[in-house]
């Protein structure tokens, strides 16, 4: 049991250890991406006309009723769709974003990854130690995006 959980902890954490990735790069593919604008799929002016719509709605809902904010019910009316952290239906697999009300219509802003940014030459291996909320981005720099 104990080898078992050793196993699955391994298969989260190896693709963080410089060793494993350097044995492993004759069977790694690399997406390259010759410019920024190349990779967005969603334009910078949607993501902050989405994101001003939000917040403007946030605020007025706030000055309305100060002592009981309604994300989740302003998420719905502004943007048609709500979001939560939920544990997941996947046995060992901790918490995740759902949808759990309306539908997200395809290039909407969904969510925002918040955390400390690590740039690729800098060192993680002791914050990543147990830590599953590091997220790789495709040009290498890496979110923290722990509790």
């Amino acid at each position: 049991m104990l080898f078992r959980k050793w196993i699955e902890k391994w298969r989260s954490y190896k693709y963080r250890f410089v060793p494993w990735i350097a044995l492993n790069l004759r069977n790694r593919t690399v997406r390259e991406v010759g410019s920024i604008d190349q990779d967005k799929t969603v334009p910078d002016s949607k993501v902050t006309e989405s994101l001003s719509t939000f917040l403007h709605a946030l605020h007025i809902a706030e000055t309305q009723s100060p002592n009981n904010l309604y994300q989740s019910e302003t998420m719905y009316n502004t943007l048609g769709y709500e979001i939560k952290r939920l544990e997941s239906n996947i046995p060992g697999a901790g918490k995740g974003v759902f949808v759990t009300k309306g539908d997200i219509p395809v290039g909407n802003l969904v969510a925002l990854y918040p955390g400390s940014i690590y740039w690729p030459y800098e060192p993680i291996l002791i914050q990543s130690i147990g830590n599953p909320f590091v997220f790789r981005c495709i040009d290498g720099i890496l979110i923290d995006g722990s509790d």
